[in-house]
């Protein structure tokens, strides 16, 4: 594993764990289902970035777009945010339709944006906030609503893991460590994420009773984990001589998965039918026809086409840099 620009990795940490979708040469950056051996394009109309980053067993996907976060279900768009009308990103869907991800709100204090975890069961918004810590993100979640996520002791500070489960939260934090994060779990506590030391070494890695195994794509220069399901078969992606390709990795075997004619894929959810969710960077629009704009609807507060994100997951101040691609 090589290692990878510190500052780089912190933000890509925070983005959903080695999150890098945001608009680069390669072109805008479109969600995809990918079921059956088929690709599908998702994007949210208007938007110079679409990433899908959960998939429920029911086929109701969840993501954040260069607007917003969004639910997607029956070809339709509906709008996420928080009940003060911030701006969220939805990370993780469970069997029950509930909904993990952050809000973003703006600190005079340090001059960056702050990150709050959120619960969302039908609509009404619960906080996810790591006891004294700077930041929480919450990424994934079961269907027994144990939460996995990320949190920052202080600002530019220590980053850690977390696991919330009946009300607890449980601190992961891969030895020797300066940064952990934790993207997804299954029905049965197996828990997927990754880290980098204070050398700038990055490892992705499952988690299961304690122990830690480091997941490496063969011949990579960096592995990303994104989600697991309950047969245990894990996406991510990894990157190669630039190149940005997902990955599934089931019973031992890692099986490359890439939009035709692209070099970026990341896949970031996939639910217990094997279904897989993601995104990709295209030069050109694979959406024909486009969405119609009316199939964008929004839900919460209330907010005028606030939607007019890791990252994707990202953060506000990329998703600004985005709109201005």
């Amino acid at each position: 594993m090589k290692k990878i620009d510190r500052i780089l990795f912190g933000i890509v940490l925070l983005t959903g764990f080695f999150s890098t979708a945001v608009p680069d040469a390669r072109g805008d950056t479109f969600g995809f289902l990918y079921s059956g051996g088929v690709f599908t394009p998702i994007g949210v109309p208007g938007a110079t970035v679409t990433a899908l980053n959960g998939i429920n067993s029911s086929g109701q996907i969840v993501g954040s777009s260069s607007f917003g976060g969004f639910l997607y279900t029956g070809g339709a768009f509906t709008a996420i945010t928080a009940p003060d009308g911030s701006i969220a990103d939805a990370n993780a869907i469970n069997d029950s339709g509930q909904i993990v991800g952050q809000e973003y709100h703006y600190s005079t204090t340090y001059g960056t944006d702050v990150a709050d975890g959120f619960l969302d069961i039908d609509g009404v918004f619960t906080t996810i906030d790591f006891p004294g810590a700077f930041q929480t993100v919450a990424l994934g979640i079961n269907d027994n609503g144990q939460i996995v996520g990320l949190y920052d002791e202080t600002y530019l500070g220590v980053r850690n893991g977390f696991l919330y489960s009946g009300g607890v939260f449980t601190t992961i934090s891969f030895p020797g460590s300066d940064y952990t994060g934790v993207s997804g779990i299954n029905n049965a506590g197996q828990i997927v994420g990754g880290s980098i030391d204070a050398a700038g070494m990055g490892r992705s890695f499952l988690y299961n009773d304690g122990i830690f195994t480091t997941i490496d794509v063969p011949g990579s220069d960096l592995t990303g984990v994104h989600s697991i399901n309950d047969s245990g078969q894990i996406v991510g992606y990894y990157v190669s001589n630039g190149d940005v390709a997902a990955f599934l990795y089931s019973g031992g075997v890692f099986t490359t998965i890439s939009f035709p004619g692209t070099t970026y894929t990341e896949a970031r959810g996939i639910n217990d039918s094997g279904q897989i969710v993601g995104d990709f960077q295209s030069s050109s629009n694979p959406l024909s026809p486009a969405p119609e704009p009316g199939s964008f609807l929004l839900m919460g507060s209330g907010v005028a086409l606030l939607f007019a994100m890791t990252g994707c997951k990202m953060n506000s101040r990329e998703r600004k840099r985005a709109k201005k691609s």
